[in-house]
């Protein structure tokens, strides 16, 4: 009888568990567009393991790496914004496409989002005259290896599309904002699905490196109709150009996640410039896959305190510290087993199916797992990190500026001793076990004083 008690508690627990994210419609959203990247994964990367060479491959993540130069450009205002808007939700209301309440917290939102759009308009057009001739000269460097015009038009599509789209990003703020995550989540599905189905038939059409515009284009499309147009009438007034009052009120609390975004790029994005210059194309290429195989199961892991980023700034804002940590101990629980349960996933399938052609598109099994191992502890420090910034403060400013500019500078040495698939493991390793150790100091650290 206890038996049959304690099994009936259990299915209690697992159904109350499944209509938590039943009710909770942005991490049903995300966790619906995780389980539909999970099933497509297989057919998406064998079409392009079928229709991209190895060397083009290569091409095709440089194309997105080098692009994420604009992030640099971007300055960490995305964060900002978000949290400049959530801040004011406690006395403001948006209904039937209108945004009412307090007149000066009204005004600060309006503020925001003309920041919002003036900056993505300078960073898209930044992207045109910069990203552009800079991915070119990067990308020719390799021209022995894959000719000019392969990738050149393609890039330069790639790059209007990539800038136009930037356009879209102050609209996803704004909804991500005002806590309307829902909206957000289920948009952000739509283009998932449908950038899937046009890049497999981009694909198959043989439309080869022109695939990497159709994100963005899709993107830009389904935001625009989705989101803009409905409430126009809302957004017309963010069409202008911000107070320097204003900027300069942000400024202060800006410039230190601006320097740590900034040098965000040389963590996440400058390791594939090198590895693509000195190990070439095709590793570069293994590499990118690999990188975004890990990176999926992660964002899925990510997604239950992502999207919680706005309600725990609402609630630190409002003084409920004890609530806003109980959302994020919570939600980062779920984030850790399922990344684990991901990464098993990953690894049973590839001891079972040992000869599937994705494999053979990313590096050998065992960096790759040890790649993971390492990716798995950066998730620690990153929801650390998250929740303190939620409070419009940086506490992690010097860990983030010693690993974002001390890690290229590791892999560039690493991959000089070792030209091989550990010269780029390795690093990763080394500088995610400081970076736990280090972060969780600082969280420890700063625990005390926001009690």
């Amino acid at each position: 009888m206890p038996k049959m008690l304690s099994n009936h508690n259990m299915k209690l627990q697992i159904k109350q568990k499944i209509l938590t994210v039943y009710k909770d419609k942005p991490v049903l959203y995300s966790l619906i567009g995780s389980v539909w990247r999970f099933l497509f994964a297989p057919v998406s990367l064998y079409v392009v393991a079928l229709k991209l060479s190895p060397e083009i491959l290569g091409i095709y993540y440089i194309f997105f790496s080098i692009a994420g130069l604009q992030s640099i450009i971007e300055a960490g205002f995305s964060h900002t914004i978000i949290q400049s808007i959530s801040h004011e939700m406690h006395s403001v209301r948006f209904d039937n496409h209108q945004l009412s309440g307090d007149e000066e917290s009204l005004n600060r939102i309006t503020q925001a989002m003309r920041l919002g759009f003036t900056w993505f308009l300078i960073v898209g057009l930044t992207c045109i005259l910069i990203v552009l001739p800079v991915g070119y000269f990067i990308i020719n460097s390799q021209s022995h290896i894959v000719k000019q015009d392969e990738w050149l038009i393609p890039w330069i599509v790639f790059i209007f599309c990539f800038s136009l789209n930037l356009l879209s990003y102050p609209i996803n703020l704004f909804f991500e904002g005002i806590l309307h995550l829902h909206k957000i989540y289920k948009v952000r599905l739509i283009i998932q699905i449908i950038t899937s189905f046009c890049f497999i038939s981009a694909l198959i059409l043989n439309c080869d490196l022109y695939v990497t515009a159709i994100a963005s284009l899709v993107s830009l499309i389904v935001n625009a109709t989705y989101l803009l147009v409905p409430n126009y009438n809302q957004f017309k007034e963010f069409f202008h150009f911000p107070k320097m009052k204003y900027f300069k009120s942000v400024f202060k609390w800006q410039l230190k996640i601006s320097v740590v975004w900034c040098s965000g790029y040389l963590y996440w994005q400058l390791p594939s410039v090198f590895i693509f210059g000195i190990l070439g194309p095709v590793i570069s290429g293994q590499y990118g896959f690999t990188i975004n195989v890990i990176t999926a199961i992660n964002n899925v892991g990510q997604i239950f305190v992502r999207t919680k980023s706005a309600i725990i700034g609402k609630l630190r804002a409002q003084g409920l510290f004890d609530d806003a940590f109980q959302v994020y101990r919570t939600n980062s629980k779920y984030s850790y087993s399922l990344i684990t349960l991901g990464f098993l996933s990953i690894c049973l399938l590839w001891i079972a199916f040992p000869h599937f052609i994705v494999w053979k598109r990313m590096m050998p099994i065992f960096p790759t797992i040890v790649l993971m191992w390492a990716m798995a502890i950066n998730l620690i420090t990153a929801n650390q990190a998250m929740f303190a910034r939620c409070s419009k403060e940086e506490p992690f400013f010097a860990m983030s500026l010693f690993v974002n500019f001390g890690f290229p500078v590791i892999i560039y040495v690493s991959l000089l001793l070792l030209p091989n698939y550990w010269g780029i493991v390795l690093p990763f390793v080394v500088m995610h076990l400081i970076e736990l150790g280090w972060g969780s100091w600082i969280f420890k650290k700063n625990f005390n004083k926001w009690i």
